[in-house]
């Protein structure tokens, strides 16, 4: 079977970032997470597409590297503080997104099977289209084994995450 051409308007897109706080990512995800996170906050601005950064109320700072290049583009950077796993709780965040005409969410995080599954699902509510890749997401639960059945049957889901960077826009 042939994948989905990957095709949307750079103008709609919007990267969220969720909970990249050290207090929730062990060694092996800063080690491989946090570098591709950065390729595409890198691809952020290369094509001027706006950020929104999540960090769970309570829980820290976003992690050092993340927000070293989140300082250096930060006329893309919104930051909202959450209380609750899922971000669209935030009336703000809706108002945001609307204001910006954002169509499609580019979802990286951690706790793939909580506070980024729980976005995800309510921007599918919402409306939004949602991508995101195995290399972008991170803390799979026991229950769900590290898969990610639910963002390949409702969103756009790669493995590859140089096929995400080198999307057509049209």
């Amino acid at each position: 079977m042939e994948e989905q051409l990957l095709e949307f308007d750079l103008k709609t897109l919007a990267v969220f970032l969720i909970d990249m706080q050290d207090k929730f990512i062990d060694t092996n995800e800063k080690r491989s997470l946090i570098p591709n996170q950065i390729s595409v906050l890198n691809f952020c601005e290369n094509k001027n597409v706006p950020i929104l950064v999540f960090r769970y109320h309570g829980y820290g700072d976003i992690n050092y590297k993340l927000q070293e290049k989140l300082n250096k583009i930060h006329k893309l950077v919104t930051y909202f503080s959450k209380r609750n796993d899922d971000a669209f709780h935030l009336d703000s965040l809706e108002r945001w997104l609307e204001n910006y005409e954002i169509k499609t969410i580019l979802i990286m995080g951690i706790n793939a099977c909580a506070c980024v599954l729980e976005t995800a699902k309510s921007a599918i509510y919402y409306g939004y289209n949602v991508i995101t890749s195995d290399q972008l997401i991170a803390g799979y639960c026991n229950e769900c084994n590290g898969k990610h059945f639910w963002y390949e049957k409702n969103g756009v889901f790669r493995k590859d995450l140089a096929y995400l960077l080198n999307v057509e826009s049209s």
